[in-house]
Formats: C-alpha cells, structure tokens, sequence
C-alpha cells in the first residue's frame, strides 16, 4: 500500500526511479519492421494522379503542337524559317549585309562554307535577290549559320553587328535549341541516371551495411583531403604541379578563399567524426 502511494507521488511515471518503461513488443527488438506497406493511401492516390496528370499534359502538349516552333528563328519580314508558307525547304538563319538595305535576316537551305558559295536563300519584301547580299564562310550551328572564328577578320563593322544580333538571341530559344540539338544525349543521359539509381537502390537492399560504411567514410575522407589540400596548397609544391595552381582562377587562388574552404571543410569533419563515433550503435541498428 505505501508503495502504491509512492509511486502516486510522481507527477511523470518516468520520474520513478524503478520505473522500466513500456513492454515493447519482441519483433522489434532486432530494428525496425522487415515487413512494412504503405501506411498513407490517401497520399499515394494524389501522387498517382498528380503523376497521371502531368503525363497527360506532356502528351497533350506534344501532340497538339510542336516544340520546333520555339527553335526556328524569323526572317526579317517575321515569317518563321521552315514553317511559314513558301519556307519547307528554307530551315536556317542566314544573318547578312544588303549594301542598300544593312542588316538583313534571310532564311536558306543550306549555310555558306565559304565566300564563293552560292546563296540559295528565301527572299521576301526586304529582300529581293540574293546576289547582293554578303556571303562568308558559315557552320551549321542547330539551325542558324554563325560565322567561322578564324574568318571574322573579313566581317566589316555591319559584320561585327551581326555577331550581335546572334548572340543576342533571346534566352529562352537557347534553351530550346540546346535541347533541340542535344536530345539524344539528354536521353541516354537519363536512361544512365536511371540505371545507376536502380543499381544503388539494389545495392543498399542487399548490402546496406557495407554501402552506408562505406559512403560515411568515402565522405569523412573528402572532406578531410579537401581541408588539408587547401590548407597546404600555397606551401606545397608537389600539390601546385598536381593542380596546375596557376592555371587555376583567381578566386581558388585566393589565399583568405582558401583558409575559409579549409575551416569549414575541418569543421564539418569534426563533427562528421563526433557524430559517427557517437552514433555507431544506432546507425548498426538502423541498417541490419
């Protein structure tokens, strides 16, 4: 009886120093659960329809137009090369110089190689032969025609214009082009992410522990190599041949740079080691 009224005296059962915590149940004794479901039905029915949904719109979108509109680029009377009626056969930019008229945009079946090439180019209201206009040596470049590097010496000051309006095009068509001209590698580029993301997940399925050890050390030692290097990076002359220092820019350069990168780089392993010291017990439960 005067034990019970002991025990009634604690406002927190866990303030009584007998007190041995709740029965746990036994299959959770060895880590968490081997056999788990989904818990949130609820949560994954939205992420199935928002995966749907966005599905739908890519196809949607695809379908009902054409990405190529915002690669091809307009002519100097605003008629898009390719697409516009009369240019099928006149899919690239030719940026040049009409002695009577200035800066001309003209649209081509093919770009210029050379000054002797001739020009087969769409004309249109502001241009009325394509005998007048300046031609130069031109690489295809996705589908405008930009002048040759090794030639710009021969482009008069109306030439120098002309780089301009080239590298003046508007951002958003740079990126369409850029993806334009490089889907293939974006897709192989994905198919490869995928694999290495499926290999990993394999990996950390059969050998968890190995994996989080390893990645845990393969860290600790980055940022252990990263601090020491650009600590002793000024003073180290085997270190500046190995990262050809004066090649590198200013900023890595950077003496103040340098002791900051290393600070925080030591820092972090400090506490990257405390933590792992500290918690090796749970991060064994958590992975077995």
């Amino acid at each position: 009886m005067s034990e019970n009224l002991l025990r009634s005296s604690f406002r927190y059962k866990e303030e009584d120093p007998d007190y041995r915590g709740e029965t746990m149940d036994r299959k959770y004794a060895e880590g968490p659960e081997t056999q788990r479901s989904c818990t949130d039905i609820f949560c994954l029915i939205i992420f199935i329809a928002f995966l749907a949904g966005l599905v739908y719109i890519g196809f949607l979108g695809y379908s009902s137009g054409n990405p190529e509109y915002l690669v091809y680029p307009f002519d100097s009377d605003r008629l898009q090369c390719k697409f516009s009626p009369g240019y099928e056969d006149y899919p690239y930019i030719f940026i040049t110089v009409d002695p009577f008229k200035g800066l001309r945009y003209v649209c081509v079946k093919s770009c210029p190689s050379s000054e002797n090439s001739t020009l087969d180019c769409k004309l249109n209201n502001s241009t009325t032969s394509c005998d007048t206009l300046l031609v130069y040596p031109t690489t295809n470049l996705a589908t405008y025609c930009a002048p040759q590097d090794s030639k710009l010496t021969l482009i008069t000051d109306a030439g120098e214009r002309l780089i301009a309006d080239i590298l003046s095009i508007g951002p958003l068509q740079i990126y369409f082009s850029d993806v334009y001209v490089g889907w293939r590698l974006l897709c192989w580029m994905i198919l490869v992410s995928f694999a290495v993301s499926l290999l990993y997940s394999v990996l950390i399925r059969y050998f968890a522990g190995c994996m989080v050890w390893t990645m845990l050390l393969l860290l600790l030692v980055l940022l252990l190599a990263i601090g020491l290097v650009t600590a002793l990076l000024p003073s180290v002359q085997f270190l500046q041949d190995l990262l050809n220092y004066g090649s590198l820019p200013e900023t890595l350069r950077d003496r103040n740079f340098q002791i900051a990168c290393s600070v925080i780089t030591l820092f972090l392993f400090t506490v990257g080691m405390l933590v792992v010291c500290c918690m090796r017990r749970q991060i064994r439960i958590c992975i077995t």
